[in-house]
């Protein structure tokens, strides 16, 4: 059987362990967000570029210009 203070000195290591999954789990949320938002910008960049660049657009940019 363990001696109380192996128990203790355990204890202590889990309740550590705990809190620096929890900071990493945070820390990959966070990471996680600014992943998502740089995708969708991403994606609204690639939109606004392909309606640019699309004929009909183009057409009507020029005739908007003139």
């Amino acid at each position: 059987m363990s001696e109380p203070s192996d128990i203790a000195t355990l204890t202590a290591y889990l309740q550590v362990l705990g809190q620096l999954n929890l900071h990493l789990s945070e820390q990959v949320q966070a990471q996680t967000a600014e992943v998502q938002a740089l995708r969708d910008e991403v994606a609204r960049s690639e939109e606004h570029t392909s309606e640019l660049q699309s004929h009909h657009d183009l057409v009507c940019r020029l005739l908007l210009e003139k």
